[in-house]
């Protein structure tokens, strides 16, 4: 029987070039420095109830955490203890200046 190949919405992994997860905001620390940061830590969404999203990256991600300090107050009030938020990972790629660009194809959901 040969072996399955991944895809991502009918592409193979290879050639996808972004993954999306789906995490929750586990806590939110405030420093107090000038100007005041915030750091946020997210860990991955939960779910035993099969027919809910959650299950599904639960399963993709079991483990993990990500940890930013921001010190932009707009962006940091953007984040709340316990809200969920989709993680999307995409590689740049380089245009023919010094900024990287992206491009929009399918994303895999973890």
């Amino acid at each position: 029987m040969p072996e399955e190949v991944p895809t991502c919405q009918g592409v193979t992994f290879s050639a996808c070039t972004s993954v999306r997860a789906k995490f929750f905001v586990k806590t939110v620390e405030v420093y107090s420095v000038q100007p005041p940061s915030r750091k946020i830590v997210l860990a991955p969404v939960y779910s035993q109830d099969p027919l809910h999203e959650n299950k599904a990256f639960w399963d993709a991600t079991p483990s993990g955490e990500i940890s930013m300090t921001i010190n932009n107050p707009r962006a940091a009030e953007f984040f709340k203890p316990g809200q969920e938020y989709y993680i999307d990972f995409s590689i740049p790629i380089l245009g023919s200046g010094t900024a990287a660009t992206t491009v929009s194809v399918p994303s895999i959901t973890t």
